[in-house]
């Protein structure tokens, strides 16, 4: 049995430069279906989304799900139980970490031994159950149970990614019975069951999504999956049978842009029928309306995340606050987050702040409070607090790690 600390779930490599927050010309806007032909800025100008089928469909009240953003705005009280971190660094290494988020102070657990890529990891919505992406030569997901009281994890089992490789992400599905990964180098976005003991078993399907499958999440309803694919500029759309675990091309398949952004990762909105993704080649965002019975997007708008004249974009991560009311976008090369907030009828991104707290991040979690944010950069592991009217970033604590790269962030109440 492979034992650790352990905990709830966030994700970041790549070096960058430390430094405060910074702030810029709030005129980032690049698409807008509305200005299509109205005059703007030829610096930044460009068309806009592609048509599609956005609608203010009635929502699904869903309730927290563990592959996205909440399915309640409200922000769950601050949690009472023990905090844990995990953080990769020199491979086959993670340190564990236990973690005091209202001082900023991690202190170091030692190193549970356990082989991870950088990518990602995820935990179950009980807190309970932990699983992760494992060395990327023969990649498996790797399942653990969490003992609340110490927060040791405990090796369940582990299975193949096959037929996919190379899977940067992995996400659960809200009922807790399936997992799903997108795999970079191959571009397949592959289904595996979760038994009622935590078991993950061989894939039940795969599907070409597109080159460059970067990520997959589920929406609030769970009934729709949606997959980036950097490389063929768009977002590919299933329906999802939750009995069999098959997915089936919607209709349309994709949405794209009208002009080229490369989406990497999704975040929906956690009551709200709209969703974000954050771009990488352009370093942008793009925004969008949710059609929420037929299981589709479309594109409204698109903004920067970098200031104006920034030339090496490099867009990773996007998550929605859980007030709903702010959205982040991280950027690798810029070493920042990008701050926006959400006008709650159209959903549209009004710029905020550029912020440096964090650390330019490729993954980054808040915590389901809402009221903190942690990264890191390649030299540390940043904890960030998070102010819920502003939506501004003030890093509280850095803890210094050579070569961190993803980290795992989970409380156990």
């Amino acid at each position: 049995m492979t034992r650790l600390p352990a905990v709830f779930v966030v994700f970041a490599m790549m070096s960058c430069a430390e430094g405060s927050r910074q702030t810029g010309d709030p005129r980032l806007e690049l698409e807008d279906d509305e200005a299509a032909g109205a005059p703007i800025d030829a610096r930044r100008a460009a068309d806009t989304g592609a048509p599609g089928t956005g609608t203010d469909a009635a929502r699904d009240s869903a309730a927290r799900t563990t592959d996205g953003p909440s399915g309640d705005a409200r922000q769950d009280p601050v949690p009472t139980g023990k905090t844990y971190v995990f953080a990769s660094a020199s491979r086959p290494n993670i340190k564990a970490y236990a973690a005091d988020l209202s001082t900023g102070v991690l202190t170091d657990r030692g190193n549970g031994g356990l082989t991870v890529y950088g990518g990602y990891m995820v935990a179950d919505a009980a807190r309970k159950r932990v699983y992760a992406l494992t060395d990327q030569l023969e990649q498996r997901i790797a399942a653990f149970s969490v003992n609340g009281d110490t927060g040791e994890l405990t090796l369940i089992n582990a299975v193949s990614t096959s037929p996919g490789s190379s899977a940067p992400f992995i996400s659960l599905h809200r009922s807790g019975k399936w997992l799903f990964t997108a795999h970079y180098r191959s571009g397949h976005v592959v289904v595996h069951p979760v038994a009622d003991n935590g078991t993950v078993g061989a894939s039940v399907d795969s599907h070409l999504a597109g080159l460059h499958a970067h990520s997959v999440i589920s929406d609030r309803s769970g009934k729709f999956v949606f997959v980036p694919c950097v490389a063929t500029n768009y977002v590919a759309q299933y329906v999802f049978d939750v009995n069999t675990g098959k997915l089936t091309p919607n209709n349309p398949p994709t949405v794209t842009t009208r002009t080229w952004v490369g989406p990497r990762h999704i975040a929906f909105h956690p009551t709200k029928d709209f969703a974000y993704t954050q771009n990488e080649t352009t370093g942008t965002m793009t925004a969008y309306t949710y059609d929420a019975v037929r299981g589709t997007l479309e594109a409204i708008q698109t903004v920067s995340t970098v200031p104006d004249g920034f030339a090496e974009n490099a867009g990773a991560h996007v998550e929605v606050h859980p007030n709903g009311k702010f959205v982040y976008g991280s950027n690798r090369k810029h070493g920042s987050i990008a701050v926006f907030s959400i006008d709650q009828t159209t959903g549209r991104l009004t710029f905020v702040d550029w912020d440096r707290a964090a650390g330019g991040t490729d993954y980054y979690q808040l915590d389901r409070t809402g009221n903190y944010l942690l990264g890191s950069s390649g030299s540390g592991l940043n904890v960030v607090t998070i102010d819920p009217t502003t939506g501004r970033l003030t890093r509280k604590a850095s803890t210094p790690l050579v070569g961190a790269g993803a980290v795992l962030l989970l409380t156990v109440d």
